[in-house]
């Protein structure tokens, strides 16, 4: 964990897909879509950044902890499964 003034940072990643390109995913064997998803009717770069950043604020609490169970329930966080947190 960081210290308040310290730079550091954590990976989210989340998936991004258009109705069309979850249609051909599945056509091609891919399994059902997760909550992990982003689902926009066509690429709009602008569109995807509002609906990030509306997740991430909608995700802002008191604390570190707090924030990050919540942002877990929408994104795959890059320490998903270690140190305890499942």
């Amino acid at each position: 964990m960081a210290t308040l003034g310290e730079s550091a940072g954590n990976w989210f990643d989340v998936i991004v897909a258009t109705p069309g390109g979850i249609e051909n995913a599945k056509k091609q064997g891919a399994s059902e879509t997760s909550r992990l998803l982003i689902v926009n009717e066509y690429y709009s770069w602008k569109e995807i950044y509002c609906k990030l950043k509306e997740m991430v604020i909608g995700c802002e609490r008191e604390t570190w902890d707090e924030s990050l169970n919540c942002l877990r329930k929408k994104f795959i966080w890059e320490y998903e499964g270690m140190y305890g947190y499942r």
